[in-house]
């Protein structure tokens, strides 16, 4: 008897320590998973500050770009208005030394007021569906060439623009208008040269019937010569 009552109590005392034992398991998973939700929330607070800091900056990137676009759109618009002033004073200037002309020589110079072009009217320099000069019109642009080789325009670059009515090409070796357009526009081209304008002056265009100037096709037939500023 007094051995059962000897492993009894053996028995109880390890079951104590048993307990005990699981408890302190319990006690320090609850511990480190208490430790983990902490460094959880500490990692969650720093990347909750670091997102706000880059949102901030994100911010003020934003507004530098914004007052960035602002300058530029400004720039642009300043650039637009001097651009403007500066076509506008050229075609008053150009206007001008064309009135000149007519007083000197009493030939009549349309002007195009849509593009500033002078207009060099199929009818007066060209025969119908040819590209050749008439050679009695050599004298007129003699004078308007020693004009845009005065000081004045000497630095201005010069467009030398085709147009054509819509009717398409039928009785002429052309293939299109636009040849057509081009080729007259090349020969007027080539004369200015010849009489002493620089080839870096000169640009050409053919631009067919595409641009038509009025609903009368015989107005739409010409070469205009249009100044430009040079870059």
């Amino acid at each position: 008897m007094g051995g059962g009552r000897a492993f009894l109590g053996v028995a109880g005392a390890l079951a104590v320590v048993a307990q005990g034992c699981v408890s302190y398991d319990m006690y320090d998973r609850k511990v480190k998973e208490s430790e983990a939700n902490r460094a959880g929330l500490m990692a969650a607070d720093v990347a909750v500050g670091n997102a706000k800091k880059e949102a901030e900056l994100a911010r003020l990137r934003q507004a530098a770009l914004e007052k960035e676009l602002a300058a530029a759109n400004q720039r642009l618009a300043n650039t637009d208005t001097v651009v403007e002033a500066k076509y506008k004073s050229l075609k008053e200037q150009y206007e001008r030394m064309l009135g000149e002309l007519r007083n000197e020589q009493g030939t009549e110079w349309t002007i195009n007021q849509e593009t500033g072009g002078v207009v060099l009217e199929e009818s007066v320099f060209f025969a119908p569906g040819k590209a050749e000069l008439k050679s009695d019109r050599f004298t007129a642009l003699d004078g308007l060439i020693a004009k845009l080789n005065s000081p004045d325009f000497a630095t201005k670059a010069i467009e030398i623009a085709g147009h054509t009515d819509s009717d398409p090409i039928a009785r002429s070796s052309w293939k299109d208008n636009y040849q057509l357009s081009a080729e007259r526009a090349r020969a007027v081209l080539m004369y200015f040269q010849k009489k002493g304008i620089g080839p870096e002056r000169l640009f050409l265009s053919g631009y067919g019937p595409s641009r038509p100037r009025s609903e009368k096709k015989s107005e739409n037939r010409r070469v205009e010569l249009v100044l430009h500023e040079r870059a």
